[in-house]
């Protein structure tokens, strides 16, 4: 399973492969009905990330709030979906912007900004 964000599509495409050569197309994980109603500017969704926590399935990744660039996260019950967004990034502009994160588990989830080394411990509500 692989998926990608790309610029000028916050659609999030996932394909599968049986050889990691050829990739087949399944299905667009973000639609017109569960995009993140709090993307701006563009709508675009950057390094989703899929990472299953618990019983259920989390997509993360990043996109534009105006000026900002902020992580989101949407929840699934399996990698493929129905994918349903928080509707609000999981930290505020007046923290910091974000670039390509990473998620971390040590019995916690941590999301790792790479590019500025900001560390942000994410919310009970969305990865218990």
């Amino acid at each position: 399973m692989a998926i990608n964000g790309s610029d000028g599509d916050a659609r999030v495409p996932l394909h599968v492969s049986t050889d990691l050569r050829s990739w087949t197309f399944v299905k667009y994980l973000f639609t017109e009905s569960n995009l993140p109603k709090w993307l701006t500017s563009h709508k675009l969704v950057h390094a989703p990330i899929i990472k299953k926590v618990g019983d259920k399935y989390n997509l993360y990744y990043y996109g534009p709030k105006g000026p900002y660039w902020l992580i989101g996260v949407a929840t699934a019950p399996t990698p493929a979906g129905p994918y349903v967004d928080i509707d609000e990034p999981l930290h505020s502009e007046d923290e910091t912007s974000v670039w390509d994160p990473s998620v971390m588990e040590d019995g916690k989830i941590y999301i790792i900004n790479l590019l500025l080394y900001y560390l942000l411990k994410v919310c009970a509500r969305v990865c218990v």
